[in-house]
C-alpha cells in the first residue's frame, strides 16, 4: 500500500476512469494539489499530465489569475458538503 493508505489499484482505478470520460477531468487531494489530469485535458488547455500533476490549483497556468482562488475555493468547498459532489 501508499503511504496514503491506498492501494496502487485505486490510484490506477481513478486514471482509468478519468482518462475514459470525454470531458477535461482532474482530480485534488484534500491541500488542492492536482494528482490527475486526463487526457481530454491534455488536449483541450494544452498542458500534459507531468506538467499538470503536483501543481498546487490553477493559478498563472490554466486559469487567468483572476479566477483561479474562486476556481480553487469552489472546487476544495465540494469536499466539505455532504452526499456527492461533481
Amino acid at each position: 500500500m501508499s503511504a496514503s493508505g491506498r492501494g496502487e489499484s485505486a490510484d490506477d482505478l481513478l486514471a482509468a476512469l478519468l482518462d475514459g470520460m470525454d470531458a477535461a477531468l482532474c482530480a485534488f487531494d484534500s491541500d488542492g494539489v492536482l494528482t490527475h489530469w486526463n487526457r481530454e485535458a491534455e488536449r483541450i488547455l494544452g498542458w500534459s499530465a507531468a506538467e499538470a500533476v503536483g501543481r498546487r490549483g490553477f493559478a498563472g497556468w490554466a486559469a487567468r489569475a483572476a479566477d483561479a482562488d474562486d476556481v480553487q475555493e469552489r472546487l476544495m468547498s465540494a469536499q466539505h458538503l455532504p452526499g456527492r459532489q461533481v
